[in-house]
């Protein structure tokens, strides 16, 4: 599936957002969002939902009521997160619940790729696993929020020439 920057930026920023609710960036203006998400819409890999006036919206509904878009397990798919993992739940779920390591990813996946590269002695930097996975830097860095919202321990070792992110040793066991 190939998605544009804009359509990267907004999964992302859903992605990584709480309540995985799109939020779009103020530098993206009116009609462009609206094409952006309009696409996402139709390629399902966001949904519609009713929110609260506290929440991000992208319209508001014929009887007023505001209507935000969460990202889907498609969504989450495309930007190479394990999509099993809830979107559905109520967020106060998610939190109260803390994160469980994951058995090891399906061989051949990008995650799979992404923690054989972080386990190794020397890790990998955001160049390292970018150039692998053959994502943006944001994309990468929001499949490495997503491993450690499924508790693996990643390390960020600043060196000389940058920082470098390894799998911590406690989670390489679990695996």
């Amino acid at each position: 599936m190939t998605l544009t920057d804009t359509q990267l930026v907004l999964l992302s920023a859903a992605a990584q957002h709480e309540e995985h609710l799109v939020t779009p960036p103020a530098a993206l203006n009116g009609r462009a969002a609206q094409n952006a998400l309009k696409s996402l819409i139709r390629r399902s890999l966001v949904e519609e939902q009713p929110v609260s006036a506290q929440q991000p919206h992208w319209r508001t509904g014929e009887t007023g009521q505001l209507i935000g878009l969460r990202i889907t397990s498609a969504g989450l798919a495309a930007l190479g997160l394990d999509p099993t993992e809830q979107t559905d739940a109520d967020p106060a779920d998610q939190r109260a619940t803390a994160p469980q390591p994951q058995v090891v990813p399906r061989s051949g996946t990008k995650q799979d790729l992404l923690l054989r590269l972080l386990s190794r002695e020397q890790g990998a930097t955001i160049n390292d696993l970018m150039a692998a996975a053959g994502w943006l830097a944001h994309t990468t860095r929001a499949a490495l929020t997503g491993l450690r919202k499924k508790g693996y321990a990643i390390e960020r070792i600043k060196g000389e020439d940058g920082s470098s992110y390894r799998v911590h040793a406690a989670a390489e066991e679990v695996r």
